[in-house]
């Protein structure tokens, strides 16, 4: 036996994967609060218990309303556990591990930030806190801004620290895009706590990280901002790499009645947090006491120009303009959202130019690449996994190696053509790029065309979109909904114009037309997809009404099997030959060697003493293949050597031909 090292790591894989999933399925992870947490269990959106596990410091104070801080994701209590301890000295400061984090409930259904609100206010009802001050750190923002929308009698007050906000400040400013990205992002993390040996050492919260993105949708945060009117604190490092200073003060617009508290020292970073707990908690705590004193900003106090400015629609130049180590991410960010729709990709970028946040050249330039290399990688799969899959049962039913040759070498003809139009047309290009690998396309050919292309398209559809922004989203997207169905109808139309119309301008034309209607009309000569569906449908139709898996085999009584497949001609013949004089003569050819074979059929000729034509078919065969109407000596010894299957060789009897079905119940004489 061959050694293949390939095959034998692909085995120690599989073993190594079945054994982790058995030591994880008989030792499953469980989230454990840490001995200073407590543990209180709520009821979700879904009414199913949740373990929550939080932190609870600093005893209730008289006249001082608690504070409730919210972490970030990926973390936990952890990250805000610093500015709650330094807070508990003068109110009490409770610190909760949202769903999914920590060592609260790990597994839910929706770890939105729509759905930790509704935990949140689960866990005020069940601590009877009526109302809180609550601080959201942040993707913490989200909870926080959630929860005034959904309960604002609820909340005292509400901080936002380098907290989240509008849609158009994550990642690629694009809700759809983003949220595709962040389908990879999942996908990759779970196929790397599923899919890779690891005994259950990476079980933890990355899923319910890539969830928590991925199940939350940003868009609405700015008209919860606006609605909110109660008093409000935007804190923010301007240094932050990962929350832009621009959301902070896109925040502060959006509420006119808030306050915002910008630092701008080394340490003005999105780990403050952790950094500098005492200054926040200072400037906290004070923002606090205002806001129970009734001298905090609410809406209702806030300043004319402030609440004309929150009015005012979003301007896409406050987005700042990408650079150093942000720019490369997000290049690289662009090029892998073409893997989820290049489309919407191009357009992405197109709105980044248009606001001044990237460069046309490097927006183009990382969308190209990203458009090239998806279309090599389906192209590669193609190549890959898709001939290999052609060979064998059951597409080798359906294609044969020479209809795949044909196909190839017209696909080698045809495939700039082809590639350049599925550019412009969408939902094409992914059967057509794989097609094009199982056809094991010329691959230096077919990347010239790629690169050609993506050339063509890519800086046209950025640069229309820098151009006209959001309008063009619009319009894509009408365009992508339409642009099949109106190629499907176009090609109709033209089907009918070349293939109706234009046949009818000749005399040969409309009678090819009047056999082609013939054959439609006529149902034996309908395809085997056509005809058959219906019978087939009926026959089970009849199998469960009679309890009867073999009821349509009780017809034709002489045949076995009813005639349903594989009946012998010369079994059927042989049972009609008490009378000859009313079936054409015949014989049976059924000898293995070609000599034989031509020798019985010289002879059948000569002792019925037929001329020609003669009708020749296979033994065993339906719906009239391999039946021949041979007219000559050479023709019966080439159909002869064409099959080592037995023959019938029959008498051709001249005239119309007239098919009679006869039926007679049992027990009925006629």
């Amino acid at each position: 036996m061959t050694f293949r090292p390939g095959r034998a790591l692909g085995w120690c894989y599989l073993g190594a994967l079945a054994a982790s999933t058995a030591v994880r399925l008989l030792h499953p992870y469980h989230a454990s609060p840490t001995p200073d947490e407590k543990v209180i269990t709520v009821r979700g959106p879904d009414r199913s218990p949740v373990r929550i596990a939080y932190r609870d410091m600093g005893p209730p104070t008289p006249g001082r309303l608690p504070v409730v801080l919210i972490h970030g994701s990926p973390g936990d209590n952890g990250e805000v556990s610093r500015i709650a301890n330094a807070l508990s000295p003068t109110r009490r400061a409770i610190a909760p591990d949202l769903p999914g984090f920590g060592g609260s409930t790990e597994t839910i259904p929706d770890y939105s930030v729509r759905s930790h609100a509704e935990y949140v206010i689960g866990l005020l009802d069940s601590l009877r806190i009526p109302r809180a001050h609550l601080v959201g750190f942040s993707m913490g923002g989200g909870v926080v801004i959630n929860l005034a929308d959904l309960a604002p009698d609820r909340v005292a007050s509400l901080t936002l620290l380098s907290a989240i906000g509008g849609q158009e400040y994550e990642l690629l400013g694009e809700y759809h895009l983003n949220h595709a990205l962040h389908g990879l992002q999942l996908a990759a993390l779970w196929l790397l706590t599923n899919a890779v040996p690891h005994f259950g050492a990476w079980d933890g919260g990355a899923v319910a990280y890539a969830r928590n993105f991925y199940d939350t949708d940003q868009r609405p945060l700015r008209g919860m901002l606006f609605r909110y009117q109660g008093p409000a604190l935007v804190v923010q490092g301007d240094k932050d790499p990962l929350v832009d200073p621009a959301v902070a003060r896109e925040s502060h617009r959006l509420v006119p009645q808030s306050e915002l508290v910008m630092f701008d020292d080394s340490t003005a970073n999105h780990f403050m947090a952790f950094q500098r707990p005492d200054t926040l908690a200072r400037v906290m705590d004070a923002f606090f006491d205002r806001a129970e004193r009734g001298t905090a900003t609410v809406r209702a106090t806030a300043a004319a120009d402030r609440i004309l400015a929150a009015a005012r629609p979003f301007d896409a130049m406050s987005v700042p303009p990408i650079a150093g180590v942000a720019l490369g991410v997000m290049l690289l960010l662009l090029a892998a959202a073409t893997f989820a729709s290049e489309d919407l990709a191009c357009i992405a970028a197109g709105l980044l130019v248009g606001r001044g946040t990237l460069g046309l050249l490097p927006a183009v330039i990382a969308c190209w690449t990203g458009i090239v290399l998806g279309d090599l990688w389906l192209y590669g799969m193609g190549r890959w996994l898709g001939r290999p899959a052609v060979a064998r049962a059951p597409l080798r039913w359906f294609l044969s190696s020479d209809a795949i040759d044909r196909s190839s070498a017209w696909f080698e003809k045809q495939g700039v053509t082809i590639v350049l139009l599925t550019r412009f047309i969408p939902g094409t290009r992914l059967p057509t790029y794989f097609t094009a690998g199982v056809l094991r396309t010329g691959a230096v050919r077919f990347l010239g065309a790629f690169v050609i292309a993506a050339a063509l398209w890519t800086p046209l559809l950025v640069g229309a979109s820098a151009l006209f922004g959001q309008e063009i989203l619009n319009r894509f997207d009408t365009f992508q909904r339409m642009a099949i169905p109106g190629l499907l109808v176009l090609a109709v139309v033209l089907a009918a114009i070349f293939k109706i119309l234009v046949p009818l301008a000749s005399w040969k034309g409309r009678r090819l037309l009047l056999s082609r209607w013939r054959r439609l009309t006529g149902w034996e000569f309908w395809p085997r997809w056509a005809f058959y569906p219906p019978i087939v449908l009926h026959i089970l139709w009849l199998t469960i009404r009679h309890r009867r898996l073999t009821l349509f085999t009780a017809v034709n009584p002489a045949i076995p099997g009813g005639g349903f497949v594989g009946e012998s001609k010369a079994q059927i013949l042989s049972g009609l030959a008490h009378a000859p004089d009313r079936v054409a003569r015949w014989r049976l050819i059924d000898t293995p060697s070609l000599a034989a074979r031509t020798a019985a059929f010289d002879r059948f000729r000569a002792e019925a003493g037929l001329g020609w034509p003669i009708v020749m078919k296979p033994d065993v065969g339906e719906r009239g293949g391999g039946v021949a109407v041979v007219r000559s000596a050479g023709d019966a010894h080439r159909y002869l050597a064409a099959s080592a299957e037995p023959v019938i060789v029959q008498e051709h009897v001249p005239g119309v031909e007239i098919g009679v079905f006869y039926y007679r119940l049992p027990g009925e004489s006629r």
